[in-house]
């Protein structure tokens, strides 16, 4: 099963840190709408001083031991 992995790493915007944020979307659409949104608050920067926002193709394995294993490594990795 596909999965999308949406990420905006820490950044300062106007003085103050603004969080990191992780989403997760089910489809491409919805990854990308994520991402717009994600990227909203800096649309006024440079792009070279906004933030990375990036999409992260994921293969989900839907058997009960590949799931498990998969979902640990990835709160071992978030």
């Amino acid at each position: 099963m596909k999965l999308y992995k949406i990420h905006r790493p820490i950044h300062e915007l106007n003085g103050e840190d603004v969080d990191a944020v992780t989403e997760f979307a089910g489809s491409q659409a919805d990854a990308r709408s994520s991402r717009i949104s994600l990227e909203g608050p800096f649309k006024h920067l440079k792009p070279k001083d906004r933030p990375e926002v990036t999409v992260t193709e994921l293969d989900v394995p839907t058997d009960k031991k590949g799931l498990s294993e998969f979902l640990n490594e990835l709160r071992g990795g978030a």
